[in-house]
């Protein structure tokens, strides 16, 4: 019997060291960061092989003094994978819902345990869309406006410009009007892609962008949803679901082994949604606005 007692007591103390905790951290008390959290904490096995605990913090009011060197953080939204990328920590942390502004700064990090999951699909998925959009005619141009002072996204386009004949990049100097800018390359574009640049595709300029395309009849590709309701032709993005289920597996896999399985920026699941009413007022055929996929 003292045998047994003594082989419990052991254990006891080596189970609590084992573990750990999950520690949710939302940009905003908002319904949207509210529903990603919940989304994702419907989706992971809590019946995990270590024993975990969760919190849920908002970045505003956070305190790092319930934080194990060992625990997971999933921030939720770019304020609070901003706030907690500056703190520095050296846990595992899955930046979940966040847009690709993030991703270069994320790259240079000093801690390389870090997964970023963003609600943006990379630009290569919105151009391989608009291939399959371009007719045979000699309106055979993909045009991408973007500012200059976005070298991030310049070198990526770069990089897919070596491959791709048909992109034309339309760079705009700062303090330019974009919509100026762009009115003699409609003549021959094909499909205009609306790349996350704030400098171009917010606001008024985003507007008077898309007015021009429909009137010259180009159809536009957006990054997100929101572009469908403001006159898009197509939407590619990540959705929530893609989202919350990419970070779901992720946190499973890290309950059970202590570690993140992957690492760097994951992109879910593509997302490609339709506006039927632009499609015909342009003229493009439904079925084949359908039949719209994502070629890697």
């Amino acid at each position: 019997m003292h045998y047994i007692v003594f082989l419990i007591l052991l254990v006891i103390p080596f189970t609590v060291a084992q573990a750990k905790t999950i520690h949710f951290v939302l940009s905003k008390d908002e319904p949207i960061y509210q529903q990603a959290h919940q989304k994702i904490q419907s989706e992971f096995n809590q019946s995990s092989a270590l024993v975990l605990k969760q919190d849920k913090q908002v970045i505003d009011t956070f305190s790092t003094e319930s934080i194990h060197a060992t625990d997971l953080i999933i921030t939720i939204g770019n304020k609070a994978a901003i706030e907690i990328d500056r703190l520095g920590l050296k846990n595992p942390i899955i930046f979940s819902f966040v847009d690709d502004s993030l991703i270069a700064h994320l790259e240079n990090r000093n801690n390389k345990r870090w997964v970023a999951i963003p609600i943006n699909q990379p630009v290569k998925h919105l151009i391989s869309v608009a291939e399959q959009l371009i007719e045979e005619s000699y309106k055979n141009k993909i045009l991408v406006v973007i500012s200059e002072a976005n070298q991030a996204l310049l070198t990526e386009l770069n990089a897919i410009k070596k491959l791709k004949n048909s992109l034309e990049i339309i760079k705009i100097p700062t303090g330019e009007l974009a919509a100026k800018e762009i009115e003699k390359y409609l003549f021959d574009g094909a499909v205009l892609v609306a790349v996350h640049d704030k400098d171009i595709w917010t606001g008024n300029s985003a507007k008077w962008l898309l007015q021009q395309a429909f009137i010259h009849k180009v159809p536009v590709i957006g990054y997100s949803k929101k572009f469908l309701v403001a006159g898009a032709l197509v939407s590619v993005y990540s959705p929530l679901d893609a989202i919350t289920s990419e970070s779901a597996m992720l946190i499973n896999n890290w309950s059970n082994t202590g570690e993140l399985d992957r690492h760097g920026v994951i992109y879910p699941k593509a997302q490609i949604d339709i506006n039927s009413n632009i499609a015909r007022s342009l003229h493009y055929p439904i079925s084949k606005t359908d039949s719209l996929s994502i070629n890697e």
